[in-house]
């Protein structure tokens, strides 16, 4: 039933226009349809008419009522139709219509999880060729499984190549994946973004790319990546060169080396360990993986074969899961390093479940019928001890918390003179206010005059009550010289007005019991070069100190 909405200035402009539907209006032949641009806040609607539509309208919201937001959309390309609604709240769910002529298309899905996520599901299957029929049984149970979880599980779908026959031929586009009397083929591709890579029968990928023009596919190989919550998924061409060295291994080392995502998933059409009817693909055991081992991939996912099988070879679960619609082949129990196989229409659903301080990833096939043909899993620790690296690793929701490994302790500074509070400091990856002093000592954290370091070697600091610290002749209890116009002593008194002044710093010695008065006749300030150049000395560090330098 279409969903009934207030008509939007969008709406009223264009039959101002004279842009009202006209007999014979564009009809959609594929679509609406979903891609993720692997940004959570983000979501790409695209479609494809049979003619260029005289108005397209975009709307979305958090409702049925779709009034958030809208946006006319122009024909590019083919009659194609494409737009990237972006600002949504992560793992939520968003309404949208699509109004091609006056029909409209509604739909809803979920934006991406949110960064840092820690659980997340994600289904996978492949081989949709030749029977649209049986790719929409598969399509009808995978909406069911996903209809008993909605908000865990309305995601998205990997496609592990073959989507139809003829990858060159457009019919073979519009008469099989994108079929219009295959409801529920045509729902799930309008509820969940459809993530997939090239099989052999997209020999040419031209088509390919241009209905799934995923965001960072590479122009030399139908290769492409994307981060899901905590699930990383790298999708590889393996029709063109995948060896080590190519552009296409070069690509893959660096994704699965700079990833931070606990779980790697690569997906490629042909197996490198399954149950037959085609061999596996040593190709790809040669060359690939052993990158995928060095790189800590948890799971392979394919197709090609028409059967479903699970590997599992040096720690890497290997899954076939080529029963999407096509004609179904014999599987082999004894292959090697095969576990199960099971000859049957079907689609996985992958899992990653978290109970800290550990993550599982847990596997589950289902057949066409609801029976679950297979399941496994797989856990790691992915919580450990916090450090300075920038990541959570202690899984508590903070990054480079107080305490972490390779932490510096920094005494709170409330001063800004460097020098912090003795006993109160914290261990932090960086310095924050009020926590940034490296050094303790300070005895008066209000006063940045005041220090507890000895900066000129005479024994006394400033919180000693070293006037001039960066003169080692000027302390408390140091002689009063006459002449130089200075306090030595520190006790606030220059030359004469010090009864403690020094005769002998005038060259003689007064009379006995008149300490001081060899003074009397000595200038305040000190005249000779000596004196004068201390007083510049203390003057330009005083400015210095003024100016915050």
């Amino acid at each position: 039933m279409p969903i009934r909405r207030a008509w939007s200035p969008i709406v009223l402009w264009t039959l101002l226009l004279g842009f009202a539907s006209p007999a014979g209006a564009a009809v959609a032949i594929k679509g609406p349809y979903l891609i993720y641009p692997d940004d959570p806040a983000c979501m790409t609607v695209l479609a494809q008419t049979d003619e260029v539509a005289a108005q397209v309208i975009l709307a979305w919201g958090p409702d049925e009522l779709v009034d958030e937001g809208e946006a006319l959309l122009s024909a590019a390309g083919d009659r194609q139709y494409q737009y990237t609604i972006c600002d949504l709240p992560p793992s939520e769910r968003t309404h949208y219509s699509l109004t091609i002529d006056g029909e409209e298309h509604a739909g809803a899905f979920l934006a991406g999880p949110a960064e840092g996520s820690r659980e997340v599901t994600i289904y996978g299957y492949g081989d949709t060729r030749t029977y649209p029929e049986n790719h929409d049984a598969v399509a009808t149970r995978m909406l069911d499984d996903v209809d008993l979880e909605p908000a865990a599980r309305q995601t998205l779908t990997l496609h592990t190549g073959d989507w139809v026959s003829g990858g060159g031929n457009e019919t073979s586009w519009d008469e099989q994946y994108f079929d219009r009397d295959q409801p529920n083929a045509r729902a799930l591709m309008r509820r969940m973004p459809v993530m997939g890579l090239r099989g052999n029968h997209e020999s040419t990928d031209t088509l390919l790319r241009k209905y799934w023009p995923y965001r960072g596919l590479d122009p030399a190989f139908f290769g492409h990546s994307f981060d899901y919550g905590p699930v990383h998924v790298a999708l590889v061409d393996q029709y063109e060169d995948f060896g080590p060295g190519s552009d296409q291994y070069l690509w893959l080392e660096e994704d699965l080396r700079t990833t931070a995502a606990p779980w790697k998933i690569v997906a490629f059409h042909q197996p490198a360990w399954s149950a037959g009817s085609h061999a596996n693909d040593l190709n790809t055991q040669t060359e690939l993986l052993p990158l995928l081992v060095e790189y800590d991939v948890a799971m392979t996912i394919a197709g090609h074969n028409h059967n479903y099988a699970r590997a599992e070879v040096d720690g890497i679960l290997h899954i076939t899961c080529g029963g999407g619609g096509a004609p179904l082949y014999t599987a082999d129990p004894d292959a090697e390093h095969v576990v199960t196989v099971a000859e049957v229409l079907h689609f996985v659903r992958i899992e990653v479940l978290f109970e800290k301080p550990y993550s599982t990833l847990v596997l589950t096939a289902i057949d066409v019928d609801g029976n679950e043909l297979d399941g496994t899993s797989v856990t790691r620790r992915v919580c450990h001890q916090e450090t300075c690296a920038g990541g959570d690793e202690d899984c508590d929701g903070e990054v480079d918390e107080p305490g972490a490994t390779d932490c510096v302790l920094y005494y709170r500074d409330e001063d800004g003179d460097g020098y912090g509070v003795d006993g109160d400091g914290l261990c932090l990856c960086a310095p924050e206010a009020p926590f940034t002093a490296e050094a303790d000592g300070d005895c008066d954290d209000g006063d940045p005059a005041l220090q507890a370091e000895d900066h000129d070697g005479d024994g006394v600091s400033t919180c000693d009550g070293d006037c001039a610290d960066l003169f080692p002749g000027i302390y408390p209890g140091a002689d009063e010289q006459c002449r130089d116009g200075l306090d030595n002593d520190c006790d606030g008194l220059l030359d004469r007005e010090d009864p403690e002044c020094d005769p002998a710093s005038m060259g003689y010695l007064p009379d006995e019991g008149a300490r001081g008065c060899a003074c009397e006749a000595a200038p305040r300030r000190a005249t000779g070069p000596w004196g004068a150049a201390v007083l510049f000395a203390l003057w330009g560090c005083r400015r210095l100190k003024r100016q915050g330098r």
